[in-house]
C-alpha cells in the first residue's frame, strides 16, 4: 500500500504491507519506506502491489510468481526538477551515480514525469555451445565479471505518467 497525508502533503508518501486489520479504522503495517509511521490527521491508503525478485530468480507480484529466470529487475524515475521536460543531469533517479531515496527532501513527488522499468531474463538452462553470456548491468547495477552459458534478453519500457502536465 501507499500512504499519504492529505492534510500534510509535504510529509510525502510511504510504502508498506498490511499485516493486520484489527478494526474498521486501524491497520497494522510492515513499513518498507519511512516517513508516515506516525499518525496524521487525514491519512489515505492507496492499494498497491509489491514486485520483487527472489533468491531463486523469480519475479513475484504480491508473493505470486509472474516469471522465472530473472537476472535483474530495475526501476528508474525521471523527476523534472526544472520543468523543461528534458532529462538533465541528476534528474533520472535510480541510474548509475544518482541513487533514489524516497525520503530525499530534494525530490518533489509532483515533478515525476516518467518511470523506466528494465527486466533481464535468461534461458532456463545454460547452452553448452554458448560461452559469451554475461550479466547485464542496467541503471545503477555494477557489472559482474566473467562469462557463462546463459543467453539473456533485456526488456525495457518507459512510461510517461498521465495527467502530469504542469503540476
Amino acid at each position: 500500500m501507499i500512504v499519504t497525508d492529505l492534510a500534510g502533503p509535504d510529509r510525502g508518501a510511504a510504502c508498506g504491507v498490511v499485516d493486520a486489520i484489527p478494526s474498521a479504522t486501524e491497520l497494522t503495517v510492515i513499513w518498507r519506506s519511512g516517513g508516515l509511521e506516525s499518525a496524521g490527521t487525514d491519512l489515505v491508503v492507496i492499494p498497491a502491489h509489491v514486485y520483487e525478485v527472489n533468491n531463486a530468480g523469480a519475479l513475484l507480484r504480491d508473493g505470486d510468481v509472474l516469471v522465472e529466470n530473472v537476472d535483474d529487475f530495475q526501476v528508474a524515475y525521471f523527476f523534472d526538477g526544472d520543468g523543461d521536460a528534458l532529462v538533465d543531469a541528476n534528474e533520472y533517479r535510480g541510474v548509475a551515480g544518482v541513487a533514489y531515496d524516497a525520503s530525499d527532501a530534494a525530490i518533489e513527488e509532483n515533478e515525476i514525469r516518467e518511470v523506466r522499468v528494465n527486466l533481464v531474463l535468461r534461458t532456463r538452462f545454460e547452452d553448452p555451445t554458448w560461452t559469451q553470456g554475461v550479466f547485464q548491468n542496467l541503471e545503477n547495477r555494477t557489472a559482474v565479471a566473467g562469462t557463462d552459458g546463459f543467453r539473456r534478453r533485456i526488456h525495457t519500457a518507459s512510461v510517461r505518467l498521465r495527467n502530469a502536465g504542469n503540476r
